[in-house]
C-alpha cells in the first residue's frame, strides 16, 4: 500500500512514479473515495481516469467483520478498478471556470455558517450583558424578548453590511 501527503510535491511525485509504470494515461484507472482536492486534480491533468466510489461501497466489500482496514480498502479500490463491469462512473473533468465557480460556492457556504455562528454568539452576549435593557424593550413594545434581540441584531447587521460596503477591496 502507498501512502501520499496531500502535498503538491509529493503529488507530482506520485503522478511521476504512476508515469514510469504506465506510460499511456488511458490505461490508468485510479480509483478514490473522494471526488475533489488535489489529489484529484491532479490525476485528472495528468490524464488518468479517475473512478470517484462512495465509501459504503467499500466498507460493504469488506469481510463479515467490516473492520475498517486500510489495506483492506486498498486492495478492494484495485479490484473495482480492474472490474469493467462494476459500474464506476468515470469522473469528468469541469475545467478551470466551474472549478472556480465550485470554490466561490464552498466559500459562500463557510461564510454562512460563520455568519450563522457569530449571530448566535452575538445574541447570547447580548443577552447576557444587556437583559434589562431587552425586558424594558419588551414591556415597552408588548412584545416578546426574542424579538428585540433578533430586531437588535438585524440593526447590528445592517451595521455592519453598511461598513463593509464601505471598506475599500484589497487587490
Amino acid at each position: 500500500m502507498l501512502r501520499v501527503e496531500h502535498r503538491p510535491e509529493k503529488v507530482s511525485a506520485l503522478v511521476e512514479r504512476i508515469a514510469g509504470l504506465e506510460a499511456d494515461p488511458a490505461e490508468v484507472r485510479v480509483v478514490l473515495e473522494t471526488r475533489h482536492g488535489l489529489l484529484v486534480e491532479a490525476l485528472v491533468d495528468a490524464g488518468y481516469t479517475v473512478l470517484p466510489v462512495n465509501p459504503e461501497l467499500v466498507s460493504r466489500r469488506r469481510g463479515p467483520a467490516r473492520k475498517k482496514d486500510d489495506a483492506e480498502d486498498a486492495r478492494i479500490c484495485c479490484l473495482l478498478a480492474l472490474d469493467r463491469h462494476a459500474g464506476l462512473r468515470r469522473l469528468i473533468p469541469h475545467g478551470q471556470v466551474a472549478g472556480e465557480l465550485r470554490s466561490i460556492a464552498r466559500d459562500d457556504e463557510r461564510a454562512c455558517r460563520d455568519e450563522r455562528r457569530l449571530l448566535n454568539r452575538l445574541r447570547a452576549d447580548l443577552i447576557v450583558t444587556f437583559p434589562a435593557a431587552l425586558a424594558i424593550a419588551a414591556y415597552r413594545l408588548h412584545v416578546s424578548t426574542i424579538w428585540i434581540a433578533i430586531g437588535a441584531l438585524a440593526l447590528l447587521g445592517i451595521g455592519i453590511i453598511s461598513a463593509v460596503s464601505k471598506a475599500k477591496p484589497r487587490i
